[in-house]
C-alpha cells in the first residue's frame, strides 16, 4: 500500500483511498487497482483448472 498526494488539495492519502477525506475527490484507481487483481486472481484459477484437466 503506498501513500501519495491527492491531486487537488495535496491532502496525503493511501492509494486505496476512493474519496480525498480533505476536497472529498474521488478517484477511480482503487476501484480500477480491485477489478485488476480479481482479473488476475480468476486467470490463475481458471489456468490451474484448466491445467488440472477442466474445460469450460
Amino acid at each position: 500500500m503506498a501513500i501519495t498526494n491527492c491531486p487537488e488539495c495535496g491532502h496525503t492519502v493511501s492509494t486505496w483511498t476512493i474519496r480525498c477525506p480533505g476536497c472529498r475527490r474521488f478517484d477511480i484507481r482503487p476501484i480500477l487497482q480491485i477489478l485488476f487483481w480479481l482479473a488476475v486472481a480468476g486467470g490463475a484459477v481458471w489456468w490451474w483448472y484448466v491445467k488440472k484437466g477442466g474445460a469450460i
